[in-house]
């Protein structure tokens, strides 16, 4: 964790940038929408979905990094070769029961935990596009200038890293 903590601290420049140039695009696309002369109306939009079934690389991993990590982390699978093995002499038993709980854990995964996760995440989004829609439709001076203030500062921070670039 301390190498990923050093990392953040040291892209971070770059991470806000990026953040700050995303959410530049979302005020202008915003601004457009106004301008369109549409009236508001809450919209639920989904720019992101789960994928499909056949990632199951991606499942795999994703049950690894949770599951796993917290079956491992409460030593559940010591008690279950314990039990299995040094008790019943049954280590094939012990590795097909493994590979169920995987396969079961990936299944879970699939159908509720990654869906769930996908479902927060598009939820998220709709809200905060919804609510920057309705702060544009209110109060369009404040987006228009919230849109100048954070562009003009993304090109002088910009600058600021590659001091050879010129700003036209």
């Amino acid at each position: 964790m301390d190498r990923s903590l050093k990392i953040l601290k040291k892209e971070a420049k770059s991470i806000a940038l990026s953040a700050v140039a995303v959410f530049v695009f979302l005020l202008v696309f915003q601004l457009r929408e106004y301008f369109s002369g549409e009236v508001f109306v809450w919209k639920s939009i989904k720019p992101l979905s789960a994928p499909s079934f056949w990632n199951r690389a991606f499942y795999s991993a994703f049950t690894f990094f949770t599951f796993g990590a917290f079956l491992y982390w409460i030593k559940f699978y010591k008690l279950l070769y314990a039990v299995l093995v040094d008790i019943f002499d049954a280590r094939r038993l012990y590795e097909s029961v493994k590979g169920l709980l995987w396969i079961a854990l990936m299944w879970v995964s699939y159908h509720w935990t990654i869906p769930a996760i996908f479902d927060g995440l598009n939820l998220s989004a709709s809200i905060v596009f919804n609510l920057l829609s309705l702060s544009l439709y209110l109060l369009p001076p404040v987006g228009i200038s919230m849109i100048v203030t954070l562009a003009l500062w993304y090109i002088i921070v910009k600058n600021e890293s590659n001091p050879t670039r010129k700003v036209v």
